[in-house]
């Protein structure tokens, strides 16, 4: 079941009721902050189950310089199931690895997901371990007709109206509920024991909406080899 944005602000400023009455909280500003739980909300499935989550396709071509200075790659939460396609058509898993095995690794074609900074990238491992010094042909990575596949977890839409769905799954309505009444509470100008007990509220839906999610799916180990990296 889907989370309409408008429904969980009525809820909010009903669980903060009666310390704060529906016109003293303009629907913007709670919105606009929606859209930031909401995000945050999204990176915990994208942490401990991103099987959960739409995710999208993109390909790119290889090119020599690329493998130096990195592919980039689309904006999105968490990345995973990178193939290896040649020019002939022949597609093979592309497994993503620790970046302290990026010259140590024991499949190919491999390589590792940076996702600091603004962009996240993709950087190649050098099949002969020479960090691409030289000039030896590769047997990955090497010509321009080939491709590299892998599919992505999109970062959800901003928040703008009360008939938006939100990205965060149903499992997460408590905690949204409570964070937004938390908010709301504040700027109501309420009295802080009851904006603390909102808070409250909202860390232990937190702790409840993690446990759901490790319950549903095991969480994704940050080590060893694997087809995907999560932010």
């Amino acid at each position: 079941m889907s989370i309409l944005a408008g429904d969980l602000v009525d809820d909010a400023i009903l669980a903060a009721t009666p310390f704060i009455a529906e016109h003293q909280v303009p629907q913007g500003p709670l919105l606009r902050v929606l859209g930031t739980f909401d995000l945050d909300a999204v990176r915990l499935v994208s942490t401990y189950a991103p099987e959960l989550l739409s995710s999208a396709g993109a390909t790119f071509s290889v090119s020599a310089s690329l493998n130096i200075t990195g592919y980039p790659l689309s904006s999105g939460l968490s990345y995973n199931n990178f193939t290896y396609t040649y020019g002939n058509g022949e597609t093979y898993p592309l497994a993503i690895v620790p970046e302290s095995r990026m010259d140590m690794a024991i499949r190919n074609p491999c390589g590792i997901v940076r996702l600091g900074g603004s962009q996240a990238e993709f950087f190649p491992s050098d099949p002969f371990r020479r960090l691409w010094e030289g000039t030896d042909v590769r047997p990955y990575f090497a010509e321009s007709t080939d491709q590299i596949g892998y599919r992505y977890v999109p970062l959800p839409a901003r928040v703008t109206t009360r008939t938006q769905t939100l990205g965060a799954p149903d499992e997460a309505r408590a905690m949204l509920q409570w964070l937004l009444s938390a908010y709301a509470l504040e700027i109501a100008g309420a009295p802080p024991d009851r904006r603390q007990s909102a808070i409250g509220h909202a860390g232990l839906a937190r702790q409840e909406y993690i446990f759901h999610l490790q319950k549903r799916l095991p969480t994704r180990s940050a080590y060893g080899e694997s087809t995907g990296a999560y932010g």
